[in-house]
């Protein structure tokens, strides 16, 4: 027995309709998934306050994607404010050694205020400085690689 299905003003056999459910539930659910990968959260480490308060380096955790390393962030920010899902506007640090524990690289960087326009940013040569801006926010900012 052949079952015709008029779609559109064509024709199409059960096997044809199949097919084409098949790639329309494959495109869609292809679609989710791309939709679902581009989104990212934050968890928000520590905060480091300036010393006269009015500025604060927020470190947070970055991840993107369950398959993807996260990395290590920071902002700084007005005091008040709070990190949202954007990246870090200061450091993004990840593992060279995407095989060691990420436990142990989340302690792997230490910011010091000198005064209130300048901030020292140190971090274990384990990591791979993939944004270190030199000056935010009118903050001069050094980066010292120090041994794990």
């Amino acid at each position: 027995m052949t079952v015709k299905i008029d779609w559109l003003g064509l024709r199409i056999g059960a096997y044809g309709a199949a097919a084409a459910l098949a790639v329309l539930t494959l495109f869609f659910g292809g679609l989710m998934l791309l939709l679902q990968l581009d989104r990212c959260g934050n968890s928000l480490m520590s905060e480091v306050l300036s010393p006269d308060g009015k500025q604060k380096v927020s470190v947070f955790a970055r991840n993107c994607s369950p398959t993807v390393t996260g990395s290590i962030q920071a902002s700084i920010l007005r005091t008040g404010q709070s990190i949202d899902d954007q990246e870090g506007t200061l450091l993004i640090a990840v593992p060279k050694n995407t095989l060691s524990s990420w436990a142990s690289q989340t302690a792997a960087v230490d910011f010091v205020w000198v005064d209130e326009q300048s901030l020292i940013v140190r971090h274990a040569s384990t990591l791979t400085l993939n944004k270190a801006v030199s000056k935010s926010h009118g903050v001069k900012v050094e980066y010292l690689a120090i041994a794990p």
